[in-house]
């Protein structure tokens, strides 16, 4: 085993926080907490573990009956408590995807017909020419291979994927025609993207050796089109982009060790090529990332509760990401795809608890969020998702949060807002 992949399947591993030694043990714990060797609270029908952590949480027991079977890949069953967090939240995006778009879904679109056979041939047709091809055209073969070679295959044989990357396709497409939005590839797109969650759920669900490859690429293909489905969103009033967010947090959660995964293998590769990202420094460089450090001042009037270590270790990580996200944008010759690494990965890397404050609107996790999409606006890394205009997605988000934010931390938008209005596209 090479050093390189002790290092990454460490810090994988690390990013979901390494398990205590020496306590209690407990007896009632949920499967989770007893497989991570960490003390649970036995809270239901999610422990708090779980529930910060973004972990499944299932009971093997629950008030005494056994709880719902689900059938795994060898034919045995296992015992799993439903919880709001089940299958990485897939279940519960399918519900909410429509929200993505202000095109509603109509339920006779895509019937078995020729018109679907036509639409999905046109779809793929433009995923193999527009759409994946250009993706990895500065990175290495291997790379470029797996979005125009392995991806399709596993398409061919696993709905998540297929539905996953048709939903991209359409979106990629729908954004060469801004003034011309075809009604049946709108309704197409929502459809397969609704269709992509609920396959996905299902395989999350039945995860074995034979579909753990399709499983981590269609969540990398799900995540990235929640992303570029961005630019579509109504922001007012202004919601925090949470179905991106939560969506996000599965994409990763799903990843083997990579000790496990084949040589030579798509998956392989993937993985490998994020370790630089999951070895990012946990911890804010002062003498660099002053101006992030910043944010973490007290003095400033907030409602944020700086006795919960939860609460402090949610912002200070969230800006070491992004201190390390804006360091690699400095290096001359970086792929644009590696910034989009950099880009899916935030919603994993960065604790539940900071979701959390985005979601209830809290200045300071705004702030960062600004943060965040200006960095990302440095990089043309969307472009080839098929972000187009001058109204970019880190655009349009870090107006919106500036419109929203009290005046006391308007300061902290100063450097955002001339990032994403004057700042020029990293050379690729």
């Amino acid at each position: 085993m090479s050093s390189s992949n002790n290092t990454t399947t460490q810090a994988r591993r690390n990013s979901i926080r390494a398990p205590k030694v020496g306590h209690k043990k407990s007896r009632k714990g949920c499967q989770t907490c007893k497989t991570r060797r960490v003390k649970c609270d036995e809270t239901l029908p999610e422990c708090h573990v779980c529930r910060r952590l973004g972990l499944t949480c299932t009971y093997a027991y629950v008030d005494g009956t056994p709880a719902v079977k689900t059938k795994v890949e060898d034919g045995s069953t296992t015992h799993i408590k439903s919880s709001p967090s089940d299958s990485h939240g897939y279940a519960d995006m399918a519900s909410i995807a429509p929200s993505l778009s202000a095109e509603p879904v109509q339920s006779h679109t895509l019937d078995e017909s020729r018109q679907r056979r036509f639409t999905e041939l046109r779809l793929m047709h433009h995923w193999m020419v527009n759409v994946s091809r250009p993706f990895g055209l500065t990175s290495p073969l291997v790379w470029r291979e797996l979005w125009y070679d392995e991806v399709p295959q596993l398409a061919l044989q696993h709905e998540n994927v297929l539905y996953a990357l048709f939903a991209m396709s359409a979106t990629h497409l729908l954004t060469t025609l801004p003034n011309d939005r075809e009604e049946i590839l709108v309704q197409a797109r929502l459809k397969y993207w609704v269709w992509a969650l609920r396959e996905q759920t299902a395989a999350v669900t039945n995860l074995g050796s034979s579909n753990t490859d399709a499983v981590a690429f269609a969540a990398l293909l799900i995540t990235m089109n929640a992303l570029v489905m961005l630019q579509e969103r109504s922001l007012e009033p202004y919601e925090p982009p949470m179905e991106w967010l939560e969506v996000g947090r599965g994409a990763f959660a799903v990843l083997p060790d990579i000790e496990k995964v084949d040589e030579h293998r798509g998956l392989k590769i993937l993985i490998e090529t994020t370790e630089p990202i999951w070895s990012a420094s946990a911890k804010l460089d002062l003498a660099v990332d002053a101006d992030l450090a910043a944010v973490l001042s007290q003095e400033i009037v907030s409602n944020d509760d700086w006795s919960d270590a939860d609460t402090v270790e949610a912002y200070e990580t969230a800006l070491s990401y992004i201190g390390s996200f804006r360091r690699a944008t400095t290096v001359d010759g970086t792929a644009a795809d590696v910034f989009l690494r950099w880009i899916t990965m935030f919603p994993f890397m960065v604790p539940r608890r900071f979701t959390d404050l985005v979601l209830e609107q809290r200045p300071r996790a705004l702030v960062t969020l600004a943060i965040f999409f200006a960095v990302l606006g440095r990089t043309k890394a969307l472009q080839f998702l098929g972000e187009i205009g001058d109204r970019t997605i880190a655009r349009r988000e870090v107006h919106a949060i500036r419109d929203v934010l009290p005046p006391e931390w308007q300061v902290f938008m100063a450097w955002p807002l001339a990032e994403v209005d004057s700042s020029p596209l990293i050379a690729q």
